[in-house]
């Protein structure tokens, strides 16, 4: 009975089974299709339920992982070339038009039917599309990829008027000035006013020309952003170096721009000329042994132009002493020699000042002065009294190099005895007048 029941129950028609729907998919009946689907799908029910923490982790670092290479795909599709960088280029199923190139300086590589191309400031796109264009002369269809096999280091070049020239590794950011700064800055003895400042741009082949004040300062200061292989030149004016000596504050070696090297120039540079300085009679003595005379005195007294030879690399400029002076005795605050400036003068009054005038016990008015006149000495007495306190000009004289003012305590000395003793001494006035 067994064996029957197993036999009547497996002997099933086809039309039977037909009948029930069971139709062959992929090798299997669909009811045994279905229930695989089925229990797979509780399986992975059962497992997502217990797992679900592990499940959102996963998810989590998988989306990770894709983000850096889109994100990568997205730069690359910006990058700009330039030089330096190693650019692939390949021909679908053409490998002989395929290629890796490194971009020289010029910016310039030569590739199969599509010939020379300036890649610097391309971007890969640009370039993809400027090849496909060129190989459909020879391709009908041509499928181009361009990819960036090795980007360019981030250098820039800082050459010039500069401590520490050279290649620097370019950071985020870096304007004109933390370029100069990381070359160390101006080499000694050149000074800001001087330089001036040339970019070329890497990309753009643009050249950008500015003072180095404008570059660290001006309006474009901020906006001037280095980029890589830029160069930076850093030049200044050309300087020649001239030595100043005699009567000058400050004696020395001085560097002139050039175009600008005059003997005023000079002179200005080492602090002006000192109070008894001959400005008549300045010597310049040059590198070459040729010698001239200069008379400053209308340029820096009346301020008129003058023409002058400009100073070449190596001259010498002698401001030599003045031997107009005069002398100021007697009750007097600083009795002394004083010179008279080139092209200058001082009255009698003016000349008592610069002695910071009178003593309490000092007589303006019997002030004597004797002057050096048509072979003799010349004894005279003024009343300075007159000319301070009526006017009278005519007891204010001017005083002539070699005079000598003798301001006498108040009645208490006669001026001719004085007068006469200082003109009868002429070793003292000789003195005086050399």
């Amino acid at each position: 009975m067994q064996s029957n029941t197993l036999t009547k129950a497996n002997a099933e028609t086809p039309q039977s089974a037909m009948s029930r729907s069971e139709v062959p998919f992929c090798g299997f009946r669909a009811s045994r299709t279905v229930q695989s689907v089925v229990q797979v799908n509780n399986r992975i029910a059962s497992f997502v339920g217990r797992n679900a923490f592990y499940c959102v982790l996963m998810w989590t670092l998988c989306v990770l992982a894709l983000a850096p290479a889109s994100a990568l795909a997205q730069g690359q599709a910006e990058y700009v070339l330039g030089p330096e960088d190693v650019v692939s280029v390949t021909v679908v199923d053409m490998p002989k038009f395929s290629g890796d190139y490194l971009v020289p300086t010029s910016g310039i590589i030569t590739m199969p039917v599509v010939g020379e191309v300036n890649v610097t400031g391309m971007t890969l796109e640009a370039l993809r599309a400027h090849a496909v264009s060129k190989l459909k002369a020879r391709l009908l269809k041509p499928e181009v990829v361009v990819s960036l096999k090795s980007p360019r280091a981030r250098r820039v070049y800082v050459y010039g008027d500069v401590r520490d020239p050279g290649v620097l590794e370019l950071r985020q950011g870096w304007r004109l000035s933390e370029a100069l700064s990381a070359a160390g800055g101006l080499a000694t003895g050149i000074q800001e006013q001087d330089v001036r400042v040339v970019l070329e741009r890497a990309n753009s082949k643009e050249r950008i020309e500015m003072t180095l004040s404008e570059a660290l300062s001006g309006p474009k200061a901020d906006t001037l952003t280095l980029a890589p292989g830029d160069v930076l030149r850093i030049t200044s004016v050309a300087m020649i170096p001239v030595h100043v000596i005699g009567k000058v504050k400050s004696p020395g070696i001085y560097r002139l721009r050039e175009g600008e090297s005059s003997v005023l120039a000079a002179i200005a540079q080492a602090g002006g000329v000192t109070e008894d300085a001959n400005i008549t009679s300045v010597q310049i003595t040059r590198l070459n042994g040729g010698d001239e005379k200069v008379d400053l005195a209308p340029a820096l007294i009346k301020g008129e132009p003058i023409k002058i030879a400009k100073l070449n690399s190596g001259d010498m400029v002698l401001v030599p002493e003045s031997r107009d002076r005069f002398v100021i005795m007697g009750h007097v605050n600083k009795p002394g020699y004083y010179a008279i400036p080139s092209g200058t003068s001082y009255t009698l009054v003016e000349a008592i000042a610069r002695a910071e005038g009178n003593e309490k016990r000092g007589s303006l008015s019997k002030v004597g002065l004797v002057r050096y006149e048509n072979g003799k000495d010349v004894r005279k007495v003024y009343d300075v009294g007159l000319f301070t306190g009526k006017g009278d000009s005519r007891q204010n004289p001017v005083v002539r190099p070699g005079d000598v003012i003798f301001v006498p305590e108040t009645n208490k000395v006669d001026i001719l005895q004085i007068l006469s003793g200082l003109a009868s001494s002429a070793l003292f006035l000789d003195r005086i007048r050399r």
